[in-house]
C-alpha cells in the first residue's frame, strides 16, 4: 500500500484540517482495486462522467483499512483514474464486512446518491446470507435496507444449503439466538418440564440454549393449561388481593406485641420472637435491589416462602375449626 502526504498535486489540499477530524489519508489510485464490488452491473459510465465533472468537490472516498475494499466511492475512484490523477483522499473505515455492507446502503439511500436496484439488493443479501449464515432475517434486513419477508424468500430460494448450526437457532438484530422453529422448541421445553419437574429454570434454560424467561413462560403456560376453573378464579381472587396490598398504606400496630396471652407464658414469647423476625415491611423498591443474575432464583424462594406462609396460616385456622 503506498501512501502519500497531504498537499501533493492532484489532490484536494483545502479542507486538510476536516480530514484530520475525519481520519483521512492520501493513497495512491493504484493501491484502490478497480470497478465496484457492490453493484450487480458494476460501473456506472454516465455517473462516473458527471463526478468528474465536479471531482474537486466531492468528499473522500471511504475505504476498510484492513484491506482495501471500496466500501463507498467506487465511481469516485474510476472518475480520479479517468482524470488522468495518481493519488485519493480516502476516509478510514474500521469493521466487519456487514458493517460495511450497511454503511454502503445508508450512504446510497439519499436522494443525492445512485439508487440501488434491486439487483443490487438482491446481490447484498446473498452475500449476507454466505457471510452471516446464522444472522435472523430482521438483522440481515436491516443491513441490507430491506424487508425481513424478502430475507426469507431469498434464503427460502438460496441453492446452497444452510450450515446445521444455522438451522436451529439464528442471531437478532440484539445479538441473542433465537430458535427457527419456536414450536418445536417450546415442546423441548416442556418435555424437560417433565422429565426434570425439579429442576431450576436457569438449569433448563442452560441445557436447551435459551432464557430463564422463555422457560417460565412455557412452564406458566403448562400451569395455566392444567388449572381447573376453581382454581383460576381463586388465582385471579389472589391477583386482585396482591394489587390491593401493594397499595401505598400506613402500617397498623401489631396485635401481638404486648398481648399477655403471648407474653404469659415462654412459649408465646418464643413464638413472637420468631414471627417478628420473619416480618416484611412493604417496600415495592426492595424489587430493583435484586441482581439481574439472580432474578429467578430469589423469585423461585420467594414463592417457596410465601407458599409455607400459606400452609402456616391454613393450619393455625385448622386449630380453631378442631376445637369447636
Amino acid at each position: 500500500m503506498a501512501f502519500v502526504d497531504v498537499g501533493v498535486a492532484g489532490c484536494v489540499t483545502d479542507e486538510s484540517d476536516r480530514a484530520a477530524t475525519l481520519d483521512v489519508s492520501v493513497v495512491t489510485l493504484a493501491s484502490l482495486p478497480v470497478g465496484h464490488a457492490w453493484r450487480a452491473e458494476g460501473l456506472n459510465d454516465a455517473r462516473v462522467a458527471a463526478l468528474a465533472a465536479r471531482y474537486s468537490r466531492l468528499p473522500p472516498v471511504l475505504v476498510r483499512r484492513q484491506d482495501m475494499l471500496v466500501v463507498d466511492g467506487a465511481h469516485t475512484v474510476a472518475a480520479a483514474r479517468r482524470l488522468g490523477m495518481q493519488v485519493a483522499h480516502v476516509q478510514w473505515f474500521d469493521g466487519q464486512w456487514a458493517q460495511a455492507a450497511e454503511a454502503f446502503v445508508l450512504r446510497n439511500s439519499s436522494e443525492h446518491a445512485l439508487p440501488l436496484t434491486t439487483d443490487d439488493r438482491r446481490g447484498l443479501i446473498h452475500s449476507a446470507l454466505r457471510a452471516e449464515p446464522t444472522w435472523s432475517d430482521r438483522r440481515i434486513a436491516q443491513v441490507c435496507g430491506v424487508s425481513p419477508k424478502m430475507i426469507a424468500r431469498v434464503r427460502a430460494g438460496a441453492t446452497s444449503p444452510e450450515p446445521i448450526h444455522g438451522a436451529e437457532k439464528r442471531v437478532g438484530r440484539d445479538g441473542r439466538a433465537r430458535p427457527v422453529r419456536a414450536g418445536a422448541m417450546r415442546s423441548s421445553i416442556l418435555q424437560m418440564l417433565e422429565q426434570q419437574p425439579d429442576a431450576s429454570l436457569r438449569t433448563i434454560a442452560s441445557a436447551l440454549g435459551v432464557s430463564p424467561e422463555t422457560v417460565r413462560s412455557v412452564r406458566r403456560e403448562r400451569e395455566v393449561c392444567s388449572e381447573s376453573p376453581a382454581r383460576v378464579v381463586s388465582r385471579q381472587f389472589g391477583a386482585l388481593v396482591d394489587e390491593f396490598l401493594a397499595r401505598p398504606r400506613r402500617e397498623s400496630p401489631a396485635p401481638w406485641r404486648g398481648d399477655s396471652a403471648f407474653s404469659s407464658t415462654t412459649e408465646g414469647e418464643t413464638f413472637v420472637a420468631w414471627f417478628e423476625s420473619t416480618h416484611v415491611v412493604d417496600h415495592p423498591s426492595r424489587i430493583d435491589e435484586v441482581p439481574l443474575s439472580r432474578i429467578y432464583e430469589i423469585a423461585d424462594e420467594a414463592r417457596r416462602r410465601a407458599a409455607f406462609w400459606s400452609a402456616f396460616a391454613d393450619s393455625v385456622e385448622g386449630r380453631a375449626r378442631r376445637r369447636r
